[in-house]
């Protein structure tokens, strides 16, 4: 009985210390935010990930940054990474398909503004209401918006392996 209850002692201490250093602090960052839905923890180690549902934002790298920033912030410098999820239906999958090839040719070329223009023509193609793309030193940022609903996705830039050549 006393090393059953040492366990049990040791487990709710755990989890009350998880609930104090982590849960309570990103709870309060996200749910400041009017743009946070919901939330859920969905690693801790190395990186802390945290799952978000996003309404409409107008600007999905902002948002983003912030929260992250935030959180890393309320968790005393822990890296948090934000896994972003929205409400996209089957027009806007069918719109984000059409545009993604193009938005990892752009990452591993470098060719943005190529991958601007072509984005732009599918986005007409699919009489999208408007969308948005945004690109920095470590990820590209996509935003479509059709009849109340969003599509939204992120894409790292990190390095990637060369593609092998022809012949090789």
């Amino acid at each position: 009985m006393g090393v059953t209850a040492g366990i049990a002692i040791l487990y709710g201490a755990g989890a009350l210390y998880g609930m104090l250093t982590v849960s309570s602090p990103l709870d309060r960052v996200f749910g400041e935010s009017p743009s946070v839905v919901s939330h859920t923890i969905v690693a801790r180690q190395p990186v802390m990930v945290v799952r978000v549902t996003l309404d409409e934002v107008d600007d999905l790298r902002e948002e983003v940054r912030t929260l992250e920033e935030r959180a890393s912030s309320a968790l005393r410098g822990q890296p948090v990474q934000i896994q972003v999820r929205d409400n996209r239906d089957a027009a806007l999958a069918a719109a984000y398909h059409s545009m993604h090839f193009y938005i990892q040719e752009a990452v591993v070329t470098g060719r943005f503004s190529e991958m601007n223009e072509r984005i732009a023509s599918c986005a007409r193609q699919a009489g999208l209401d408007k969308y948005k793309v945004f690109v920095d030193d470590d990820r590209v940022y996509v935003q479509l918006h059709l009849d109340g609903r969003h599509l939204y996705e992120i894409v790292s830039r990190e390095e990637r392996p060369e593609a092998p050549r022809s012949g090789a």
